[in-house]
C-alpha cells in the first residue's frame, strides 16, 4: 500500500500545520502493508471484488487519528478494537461491494438499513449477521446490520489477523496530541452489550472520533464518564 510519507501536512496557503512524528510515519507503512495484505486475501477467496482495498485516504496524522477506516463506514475506526473487527468491517465492505458488482441492492434509508440481502452476501464472505436489536445498548432500527466473526472465518484469517495484531500493538500512541490537550486529561470508560460487559478507558477526544464496535456481541461501545 502506498502510505503518504510526507514529514507535515500542508495548510491550504501552502505552510506546513502538522509534523507527522517519525515512528508513526513508520508504523502507518507496517500497518498499510497489513491491511493491503488482508484485503486481498479476501479478495483472492472472492475473485469478483476489486483488488484496490476500501479504505479512506490516510490522514496526516496516522491511521489512529482517522475517523473512519473504510468509505461506507467513515464514522467507525475499528483499528482501536483489534484486528477482529478490522477484518469484520472490510468483509461488510465486501458484502457490500459484491452487492453492488451483481446489481443487488444492500441498503436503504441512505445505507443505514441493511436488508436481507446484506445478511446473504455478509454469509457468503464469512460473516455471521444478526437483525439490530433496538432495545440493546448502540441498537437501533438498523436491520441486519450486526456482524461478527464467526470461529470458522476467523480460523481461515488466523495468521493474518495474528499479524495485525501484533502492528497494532506495537502502533506509537500519542497522548499528547492537541485535541487531546484541549480536552485536557477526561478520560470516560467505554462499555459494550456483552452480557458481560467489556470497558476500557480511553480520552473523550479519542472517544469522539467516531464509534468503536466490539467484536463479539456487535455493538457499539458506550462511554460513561469516570
Amino acid at each position: 500500500m502506498m502510505v503518504d510519507d510526507e514529514p507535515t501536512a500542508p495548510a491550504q496557503d501552502g505552510s506546513s500545520v502538522m509534523s507527522v512524528d517519525p515512528a508513526i510515519a513508520a508504523a502507518d507503512r507496517m500497518l498499510g502493508d497489513e491491511l493491503l495484505g488482508l484485503w486481498h486475501a479476501i479478495q483472492q477467496r472472492h475473485p469478483e471484488l476489486p483488488s484496490t482495498p476500501p479504505l479512506e485516504p490516510r490522514p496526516a496524522g496516522g491511521w489512529f487519528s482517522a475517523a473512519g477506516l473504510t468509505r461506507r463506514y467513515p464514522r467507525q475506526n475499528p483499528l482501536r478494537s483489534g484486528a477482529d473487527a478490522v477484518l469484520t468491517q472490510l468483509l461488510q465492505e465486501a458484502a457490500h461491494e459484491l452487492g453492488a458488482l451483481r446489481g443487488i441492492g444492500t441498503t436503504s434509508t441512505r445505507g443505514r438499513y441493511h436488508n436481507q440481502r446484506f445478511r446473504d452476501l455478509g454469509i457468503e464472505v464469512g460473516l455471521h449477521v444478526e437483525v439490530d436489536d433496538p432495545t440493546q445498548p448502540g441498537g437501533g432500527q438498523r436491520g441486519w446490520s450486526r456482524a461478527s466473526l464467526p470461529e470458522e472465518t476467523r480460523r481461515d484469517y488466523g495468521d493474518m489477523l495474528t499479524r495485525l495484531n501484533r502492528v497494532l500493538a506495537s502502533y506509537p500512541q500519542r497522548e499528547d496530541t492537541e485535541p487531546q490537550r484541549a480536552m485536557g486529561s477526561r478520560k470516560v470508560t467505554a462499555v459494550c452489550g456483552c452480557a458481560r460487559p467489556r470497558r476500557f478507558q480511553m480520552y473523550q477526544s479519542q472517544y469522539d472520533l467516531g464509534p468503536i464496535t466490539c467484536a463479539v456481541c456487535g455493538h457499539e461501545f458506550r462511554a460513561r464518564p469516570r
